[in-house]
């Protein structure tokens, strides 16, 4: 009462029928209540990792539509319990990480410059987690086709990487990927090329010819020398992965399924219509066995 006497508290009237009325407090009262129940970050490690799990999780229907939920929830611990600290970070990371999924660009954006700020601050800017959010940045600018910005991102992280990790390492094989990727979306199919070139010699090397992550770089070569019509080189390239694919991953795996898709397409592409259709029926089979 005798807060309200001096309108330190209101009462609001219930609206649309509810039967408890709403408060509201002077923003004098409202900070020194902020003050004597102060969240701490360290104190709610779980709840953050939590969150960070299930929005970082896959592109699913159901799983978006869980996160859609999380997100207000998140974005309240962050706001209440913000403290410059690596879990905080990786849960910005996180609702950046949401954002981009639903392709909700410049909210991303907003969240991955907020993780941003605060590592650089706490790791510094040549640490391996701030080069992650250089990688997430650049991608952003990626798919709104701001392929310049783009650029100056990933090269921000490779500078990083390669630094930290050296350029014989699988982290800066998949830096050269992403900065191939954009050179590709961009047509400039010879700078394309030569930065997946540059990351194959290191998964070869470093992880063998039987990884799929090779596998992966033999099909992005592949994707390039298809998009310049060069549908012999494509071929030759999408049937090394396919190799891999197959041994490692197996005939009914969708990587598997997606190489039966894409030499398909070439045969398609060169008017080889019989083998594009026995192609394209092998995928089929693997993709309706696999997703019904």
């Amino acid at each position: 009462a005798g807060l309200a006497q001096k309108t330190w508290l209101v009462r609001h009237e219930a609206a649309d029928g509810a039967s408890t009325p709403m408060y509201s407090m002077h923003q004098v009262v409202r900070e020194a209540v902020k003050g004597q129940l102060e969240i701490e970050g360290s104190a709610h490690v779980e709840l953050i990792g939590a969150c960070t799990e299930t929005l970082n999780q896959s592109t699913n229907s159901y799983i978006l539509a869980i996160a859609a939920q999380i997100v207000p929830f998140a974005t309240s611990i962050f706001e209440l319990v913000y403290e410059e600290n690596a879990p905080i970070t990786v849960l910005s990371d996180a609702i950046g990480n949401y954002y981009e999924k639903i392709a909700a660009y410049p909210k991303a954006l907003e969240w991955y410059f907020k993780s941003l700020e605060a590592k650089e601050k706490v790791l510094g800017k040549d640490h391996l987690s701030t080069a992650t959010t250089y990688n997430n940045i650049a991608g952003v600018y990626k798919n709104q086709g701001d392929y310049s910005k783009a650029l100056e991102w990933f090269f921000k992280a490779l500078d990083i990487v390669e630094q930290v990790l050296g350029k014989d390492h699988p982290n800066t094989a998949a830096t050269y990927n992403n900065i191939a990727s954009v050179y590709n979306a961009q047509g400039d199919y010879p700078q394309a090329l030569e930065w997946y070139f540059k990351a194959l010699d290191i998964v070869e090397q470093v992880l063998g010819k039987d990884h799929p992550n090779t596998a992966t770089t033999y099909n992005n070569i592949a994707g390039v020398y298809y998009s310049q019509g060069d549908y012999l080189k494509a071929l030759d390239w999408f049937f090394k992965a396919l190799t891999i694919r197959e041994k490692v991953l197996g005939k009914e795996h969708p990587h598997t399924a997606a190489t039966y898709n894409n030499i398909a397409g070439v045969y398609d592409n060169q008017g080889d219509y019989p083998k594009a259709l026995e192609w394209y029926f092998k995928a089929l089979e693997v993709y309706e066995n696999i997703l019904g």
